[in-house]
């Protein structure tokens, strides 16, 4: 891989990551720091407290993020090489999932469990995003020598051999691609998982079947 393409590699990878690091800085100043000023005046944290913290986990994300999108574009002139390619989530995907977590331990950092009492309603929206976190995370999809495979919500492995795909189905509105398998067997890819246009392309090739777009 030349330099040229290693430069526009790191270029993206960094324009990604400040995107949603500077998009996390935001909302953390407003979701976190607004609503106790409004509701609990007495208990406001400074502005530069605010603002340390909203940094610091905006930090974080970035460096998340960099690493995350540069190594997914060194290792995709590889994935394209190999036998068995495996389809997860997109970086956006996984820092959703990553910063259920830690969010829920800065609002016990700023008082939300102690005697200070933040509102309910932070609370709710924290662990509400675990949990959407969860049911909406997209369920990796694996392409091997024989067939493709994607577990369910609970575990349960669903595989359809490329021929028995009875046909490919992709629906532009929702981003979302519907392989469909005998007794309607069917796997998805969502707006979530990554390398759309290389899951078609892949499936294309192993089940000489053209993925259907509705006109």
């Amino acid at each position: 891989m030349s330099s040229n393409s290693v430069a526009e590699q790191v270029k993206l990878s960094a324009i990604k990551a400040g995107l949603f690091a500077s998009i996390l800085f935001l909302a953390c100043l407003v979701l976190w720091d607004l609503p106790r000023r409004v509701l609990e005046p007495e208990s406001r944290t400074s502005w530069r407290l605010s603002i340390g913290l909203a940094g610091t986990l905006s930090g974080v994300t970035f460096a998340a993020t960099f690493v995350s999108t540069f190594l997914g574009l060194r290792t995709s002139d590889y994935r394209k090489e190999t036998a068995v390619r495996s389809f997860g989530a997109t970086v956006f995907g996984r820092i959703v999932w990553a910063s259920a977590g830690p969010s829920v331990l800065l609002f016990w950092w700023l008082g939300g469990f102690g005697d200070q009492h933040d509102p309910i309603l932070m609370l709710m929206l924290s662990l509400s995003l675990g949990l959407v976190a969860f049911f909406r995370w997209p369920r990796t999809i694996t392409l091997n020598g024989v067939g493709i495979t994607q577990r369910s919500l609970f575990g349960i492995h669903r595989t359809i051999p490329y021929r028995e795909v009875e046909y490919i189905r992709y629906e532009p509105k929702k981003q979302t691609t519907f392989v469909v398998g005998p007794a309607v067997t069917t796997i998805t890819h969502t707006l979530f998982h990554s390398d759309r246009e290389l899951f078609h392309s892949l499936l294309e090739e192993r089940t000489k079947k053209e993925v259907q777009v509705p006109r």
